[in-house]
C-alpha cells in the first residue's frame, strides 16, 4: 500500500464504523484532555457514550479520511454539543485535545465555524483554563464570564 500524503483533513464521525475505526486514534487525546485539563466532569467512557447516544458529536482531523490504510492517524481530536440557550443556539467544545492546534486552526478553522453556523449555531463556546483559553484567543474566542465552582466534597 502507497505511502499517505501530508494532507490532514477534518472529518465528522455520523457511523457506528466510522466510530469504530476512529475512536481508538482519538480517545488518547481527548484521554489528556480528561485527565488533565477538566476537572471531574466527565470520564472517557461518558463522552464515547454521548457521542453515540447522539448527544455530542466527534470530530477529527486524520490524514485518511476513508481509514482504511494502516498507518490511518488523528492529529486532533475534538467533540461538541448543541447548546440551546432561549435566545442564543451555540456549539459547546466538551473536549479537545491532540497537537499541531496552529496548523488545524489555520487550514481548518473556517470551515468548522461555516458548519456550526449551517446547523444552527450563531457562537462557538468553551469551558476552559487559562493555558487553552490562550490558544482559543488565537482562534477568535473572548472571555464571556467567570466560571466559579465551590467543592462540596472536601
Amino acid at each position: 500500500m502507497e505511502p499517505l500524503a501530508d494532507n490532514w483533513q477534518p472529518l465528522q464521525i455520523t457511523t457506528p464504523q466510522q466510530l469504530e475505526t476512529y475512536w481508538p486514534l482519538a480517545a488518547p487525546h481527548l484521554d489528556r484532555c480528561v485527565s488533565k485539563a477538566q476537572r471531574g466532569e466527565y470520564g472517557l467512557d461518558d463522552l464515547y457514550r454521548m457521542v453515540t447516544e447522539g448527544k455530542a458529536i466527534l470530530f477529527v482531523i486524520t490524514n485518511d479520511v476513508q481509514g482504511v490504510h494502516p498507518d490511518t492517524d488523528v492529529s486532533l481530536a475534538f467533540i461538541v454539543e448543541p447548546v440551546l440557550y432561549p435566545r442564543l443556539n451555540t456549539i459547546n467544545i466538551v473536549a479537545l485535545g491532540g497537537r499541531d492546534f496552529s496548523r488545524v486552526q489555520r487550514e481548518h478553522w473556517e470551515a468548522f465555524k461555516g458548519w456550526a453556523y449551517m446547523n444552527g449555531a450563531r457562537g462557538i463556546e468553551a469551558s476552559v483554563g487559562p493555558s487553552m483559553m490562550r490558544i482559543l484567543k488565537r482562534w477568535g474566542f473572548e472571555p464571556a464570564y467567570t466560571h466559579a465552582r465551590l467543592s462540596l466534597e472536601k
